[in-house]
């Protein structure tokens, strides 16, 4: 079963993370949070913030404070300098988080190199510029206000891109069958405390609960939650993975999807509504692109 918090955090520190799932290996980019807490298509279109920002270079304190699609929109005017991965971004309005409420903002990080970016998003009670050294800073730091990701990296091949999303290696014991919905049913392996199905072409997988009493309820509202936001959704490819850690501080969830050599990601730190609205959201940047 993956690690508990293996994927919080997978953004944006950019190494090598190993995801165990069931026995599975998966390389990733490296986060955020995992270096500050070593234990752990049917969306509107772009803004025309987010597809215009080229903004010259300069230090962080020298760039303006922003939040939202603006952040976005600088995350990946920056990324592009060095990237030649053909960057996607998503709404800002699609992107939910517990602390992003009230007089809170989304703020904004990111790093690449020639094969990979990552932008990572922090709720703060102000505008930031990207990449400020005050974003690793009281009162900025706090586990609650991290968000989530998104980022995409490409491969030397079709195989590997496509084997960095194989994560399941469920156990040799027989499932028990859960029922999620009258037309969808789930893998359960209660022991290891995993729920598999697949939905519309994508493999969902939940996991990071020990087996009890309580798990297989938690796992079915959970996994109901799920099966309506997916029919609900339109995901911005025919196939890709999801995979949930259910965690005492919330579902910290990945969603992966692969274009040829390249695969996209997002993640939220504590709801799958995010990290699916997210990647619903979306789109290539041609104004970006090399």
């Amino acid at each position: 079963m993956m690690k508990k918090r293996a994927l919080r955090g997978i953004l944006l520190v950019m190494g090598a993370v190993i995801l165990a799932g069931c026995g599975s290996v998966a390389t990733v980019p490296g986060g955020r949070a995992a270096g500050r807490h070593n234990n752990s298509h049917k969306v509107g279109s772009h803004s025309t913030a987010l597809a215009a920002s080229t903004r010259s270079a300069g230090s962080p304190e020298h760039r303006k404070p922003a939040s939202g699609q603006v952040a976005i929109a600088d995350a990946l005017g920056i990324a592009a300098r060095t990237t030649t991965v053909p960057l996607w971004g998503p709404q800002a309005r699609a992107i939910h988080a517990p602390d992003l409420r009230g007089h809170h903002v989304l703020s904004a990080e990111t790093m690449s190199t020639r094969n990979q970016y990552a932008v990572s998003f922090i709720a703060t009670v102000k505008p930031y510029p990207v990449n400020s050294p005050l974003l690793k800073l009281p009162p900025n730091t706090g586990l609650a206000q991290l968000v989530g990701d998104f980022s995409g990296q490409r491969y030397h091949s079709v195989v590997a891109a496509q084997g960095a999303l194989t994560n399941l290696h469920p156990p040799a014991s027989a499932p028990h069958r859960m029922e999620i919905t009258t037309t969808i049913q789930a893998d359960e392996w209660t022991q290891a405390g995993l729920v598999v199905w697949h939905q519309d072409g994508w493999l969902v997988e939940m996991n990071g609960l020990a087996a009890s009493s309580v798990t297989q309820g938690i796992y079915e509202q959970i996994a109901q939650k799920m099966v309506h936001r997916l029919s609900h959704t339109a995901l911005p490819a025919k196939h890709g993975i999801i995979i949930v850690d259910v965690a005492g501080d919330g579902e910290h969830t990945l969603v992966s999807w692969r274009l040829g050599r390249l695969v996209y990601r997002t993640f939220s730190e504590f709801l799958p509504s995010t990290a699916i609205g997210m990647a619903a959201s979306m789109r290539p940047i041609p104004a970006l692109h090399r």
